[in-house]
């Protein structure tokens, strides 16, 4: 988890670097376009090869528009996550943005049936408790 820590602390400051050097807008589109064109390369070279079941009932159009409407959604959080980078210190951002896992986890467990419950709420919580820890410490 230190290593996690870390890692995320750098991105962040990277990330607020890239934000002041081009704005919110361009730093998310450039940094989705670096991390997503080699990913999607593989894919564009297969010829049509689908390596992916699709869900029973699953239309073509469907996917897109599901797939489409994600990305949304995630461009929403990264620009506002970018602007809040762009607005505060990074140590802030990242307290408040990890309170997500915890989040995440709760509704893994309720909602979707995940395993070990008494396990990961706890790991999540403890997570979140040291970002609040980090976020007084920078006060």
């Amino acid at each position: 988890m230190l290593v996690v820590a870390v890692l995320w602390g750098l991105g962040a400051a990277f990330d607020k670097v890239g934000v002041s050097a081009g704005g919110s807008l361009t730093w998310v589109v450039l940094f989705n376009l670096v991390v997503a064109v080699p990913l999607l390369a593989p894919e564009l070279t297969s010829q049509g090869r689908s390596h992916a079941l699709p869900a029973p009932g699953a239309t073509p159009q469907g996917l897109l528009l599901l797939v489409l409407l994600c990305g949304l959604a995630g461009a929403v959080g990264m620009i506002c996550q970018m602007e809040a980078l762009r607005q505060t210190a990074v140590v802030h951002v990242i307290a408040i943005k990890r309170l997500s896992t915890l989040m995440s986890a709760t509704a893994g467990v309720t909602l979707l049936g995940e395993p070990r419950g008494a396990l990961r709420l706890p790991a999540a919580a403890v997570m979140l408790a040291g970002a609040i820890v980090v976020l007084f410490a920078a006060r």
